[in-house]
């Protein structure tokens, strides 16, 4: 993290600086809308929404991650109400790789600061406009959260493509 960081981790080295165009639906309904990692602070990710060629920001924060799981807060009315989970990495769904899906959970508002496990939950879904058969979710929890609902959840273990979180140093 460098000085001056917002959120309270960090994006992976390869995408801060990066940015892309995600596609319109599910948690974003309509305008264009650019993505973008950051260079100057690796904690956020801002997404530009124009709609009607009236620009407007918006802030995600890298609140806290493990293994695959992301867990975003973002900014509205000058306070922190609402929050979001995604399971990485993101899924390629066509043969060039440029298409990608995320398994994320919808923003959800906390009364008092969440967990991550209280984020990650296990509540994960794929925007509905993508028309394509998607692989499983599989895991939808993290390692280090308790299983609450066996039904619903299933707790992710050490898996080959997590992300160095220093939890999981066996493999």
């Amino acid at each position: 993290m460098t000085f001056g960081s917002i959120g309270q981790c960090a994006f992976p080295c390869s995408l801060q600086g990066k940015s892309f165009s995600p596609i319109i639906g599910g948690i974003f309904e309509s305008g264009s809308v650019i993505g973008e990692y950051g260079s100057e602070d690796p904690s956020i990710l801002t997404f530009t929404i124009t709609n009607q060629n009236i620009p407007k920001h918006e802030i995600w924060e890298c609140y806290a991650r493990t293994g695959p799981f992301f867990a975003y807060r973002r900014k509205l009315n000058e306070t922190y109400v609402e929050y979001r989970c995604e399971k990485r990495p993101l899924v390629a769904i066509n043969s060039d790789g440029d298409i990608r899906v995320v398994f994320g959970s919808e923003w959800v508002h906390f009364a008092e600061p969440p967990t991550l496990c209280d984020i990650c939950n296990g509540k994960l879904t794929v925007s509905p406009v993508i028309k394509v058969k998607l692989p499983d979710v599989g895991c939808n929890i993290p390692n280090v959260c308790r299983i609450q609902d066996p039904q619903r959840q299933t707790r992710c273990e050490c898996e080959p493509y997590e992300v160095d979180d220093g939890l999981c140093c066996d493999m």
